[in-house]
């Protein structure tokens, strides 16, 4: 994992065209969502790569390419399988990973009288998408998952361990890996 060339990398994100519902009964299951090609530039600086990203998700908002992206993808379902499935290979073949977040719930689930403790998804990846990543709050807890194709990294821990590093240089010491809830 030395690579010092690359300079930005693709990421396939989610983002949902669905209108926030008003009531409980607005709301739908519906798929309304395009994945954009998200280009990265690369940083040593987290709090530089933060503001990166979100300038970047917010052109997003005010763009119309999400509607143009889900609108492609509506259409492509309509060509022939063998056409379709090579213009999704050109599209997955522009991202490097898949990402998504979930905001989970902000108060525990309760299942049979019991609080859930635990709680995750994986983003799963596709064609030429060699890995994922994966953020999800529940209640008093943000878990990042990460999945990559084993031909990806002969050493997937070392991920783990640059994460683990610029997590103790951005939230101070180890603490954050002892965090308890409440304190």
């Amino acid at each position: 994992m030395g690579d010092t060339e690359t300079k930005q990398i693709g990421f396939g994100i989610p983002f949902s065209l669905r209108r926030e519902p008003k009531t409980v009964e607005d709301f739908t299951l519906d798929n309304q969502f395009a994945i954009l090609p998200f280009m990265l530039p690369l940083t040593t600086d987290f709090k530089e790569g933060l503001k990166t990203i979100k300038a970047g998700m917010d052109a997003m908002k005010d763009s119309p390419s999400p509607f143009g992206y889900y609108y492609l993808i509506v259409i492509l379902m309509y060509f022939p399988r063998t056409i379709s499935q090579t213009l999704l290979e050109v599209y997955s073949g522009k991202c490097t990973f898949a990402f998504s977040n979930v905001p989970g719930p902000r108060a525990p689930y309760v299942v049979v009288g019991s609080k859930v403790k635990h709680m995750s998804f994986f983003v799963p990846q596709m064609l030429k998408v060699c890995g994922g990543f994966s953020i999800m709050s529940h209640y008093d807890t943000v878990k990042l998952g990460i999945m990559l194709d084993k031909t990806v990294a002969d050493r997937p821990e070392e991920l783990m361990e640059m994460f683990e590093a610029k997590f103790d240089e951005v939230f101070g010491s180890k603490e954050w890996r002892n965090f308890k809830p409440g304190q």
